[in-house]
């Protein structure tokens, strides 16, 4: 019995691991530093709760892009955008309409200090994700 519930206990932990976040989260980044894995945990960590349980008809849509500037500094602009999926009648068509969320754009250093503005943007912007439109 032993032998039996161990693997299975196992495959359903993995198999439950994804489904910690209901929604789905699209994260994409062009800076070399604050690559797609970090800009995804600054998200991730930092969005409200009640969005990470909303089901398939929402989707997290987050954008960083940077350019060089001059000496150290790099431009940045960034967009963490709530999607609610919208059913066309009569074609069944699918859309993603934005309902709200947080951009931001200026200049920095980059690495953690464009990670900190991030974080605090996401911290202050918190309830500018709507579910209700």
């Amino acid at each position: 019995m032993k032998n039996v519930l161990a693997p299975a206990l196992i495959a359903f932990l993995i198999g439950a691991a994804p489904a910690a976040h209901a929604i789905d989260i699209k994260v994409t980044s062009d800076d070399p530093v604050v690559d797609k894995n970090k800009f995804g945990t600054v998200v991730t960590q930092n969005i409200p709760s009640d969005l990470m349980a909303l089901g398939p008809n929402f989707r997290l849509s987050a954008v960083l892009e940077t350019s060089d500037f001059k000496d150290k500094f790099r431009f940045y602009f960034y967009s963490v955008m709530l999607m609610r999926k919208v059913v066309e009648q009569g074609t069944g068509k699918q859309y993603w309409a934005a309902t709200g969320g947080i951009r931001s754009h200026g200049a920095t250093e980059g690495g953690d200090k464009l990670i900190k503005r991030i974080h605090d943007d996401m911290v202050a912007g918190a309830k500018s994700f709507h579910t209700d439109q």
